[in-house]
């Protein structure tokens, strides 16, 4: 792996790894660069994508205005293309005790690793510094020297670390810290479902890989005890002989908009993720794909 690149992508991701497969089809040679940090957001994301939620005045703030509206449809759709499924949600509201009802229609990959582990050309190692010339990007990584025509950073929460190995100004990139449920037990009630236990807490029950369900998820500022009681108050109610088996943690990446840009002449980040990053996958890959050719 020790030859130019035409692209070097630094984090294995659900855009790390869209934008592999597009420089890929485009017949860029393109390698992506993983840490394997067991807190990234897409490690340990529901990979669900709500089409509805791409209307909301929330989503409104994040998007981009360059960004053409008419490619989000394509980009959703592609979900459907690499392994994705339409499923229908129920909805308890509990609180209410109101009466299960169909809730909305979304989109399932059978795991993140649906996507993740299509990556052909990876190397899991640390970032440890890089620098720009005229005539392209020289990679330091704990497995030796790199070099690459485009440096694509998909870090997630950590984008400004990487942007700093650099010496490049940071983006403002946070990170929101979350955990989920992986859990064994009988479901009581149809799946996959969201519950609401009481006004603003909802959190969803699904199938997951290895014969597991995923109770998920919390956003907290900090580890709170009682917003992780909430995910055990929903799995006991939806489960019978409830068994936790592990709780995963992870940072969503947060930025004032979703963000595809160079910040030099031959680095490029794609952040700002956030709830809805599954969705746009595709077409921050486009994008990313019109800044390397």
């Amino acid at each position: 792996m020790d030859r130019d690149w035409d692209c070097i992508i630094i984090g294995g991701g659900y855009w790390g790894a869209a934008c592999w497969m597009e420089a890929r089809c485009a017949g860029k040679s393109c390698l992506v660069i993983d840490d394997g940090d067991p807190k990234s957001g897409s490690r340990n994301a529901s990979a669900i994508c709500d089409p509805n939620a791409y209307n909301s005045d929330i989503f409104s703030k994040y998007w981009p205005p360059s960004w053409n509206r008419s490619h989000l449809k394509d980009s959703i759709h592609w979900l459907l293309e690499i392994g994705g499924e339409w499923v229908t949600e129920r909805f308890w509201n509990q609180y209410q005790q109101r009466d299960m009802r169909d809730g909305h229609t979304v989109i399932y990959l059978p795991s993140p690793s649906c996507l993740t582990d299509s990556i052909g050309e990876r190397l899991s190692t640390r970032v440890t510094g890089f620098g720009e010339s005229k005539g392209g990007v020289t990679l330091e990584t704990e497995a030796g020297r790199f070099t690459c025509q485009h440096l694509v950073v998909c870090a997630g929460y950590r984008t400004d670390d990487v942007l700093g190995l650099g010496g490049l100004e940071p983006v403002g990139v946070t990170g929101l810290y979350g955990r989920g449920i992986n859990a064994k037990g009988n479901p009581l009630i149809p799946h996959p479902v969201s519950v609401m236990i009481a006004p603003y807490v909802k959190h969803t029950v699904r199938v997951w890989p290895n014969g597991l369900w995923k109770v998920g998820d919390t956003a907290e500022r900090k580890p709170n005890d009682k917003k992780l009681d909430n995910l055990r108050t929903v799995g006991k109610m939806v489960l019978g002989d409830y068994q936790e088996v592990a709780i995963t943690e992870g940072f969503r990446p947060v930025l004032d908009r979703f963000t595809v840009d160079k910040v030099s002449g031959r680095v490029i980040i794609a952040t700002g993720g956030h709830r809805l990053g599954l969705g746009l996958a595709r077409l921050v890959a486009v994008k990313v794909g019109e800044m390397i050719r």
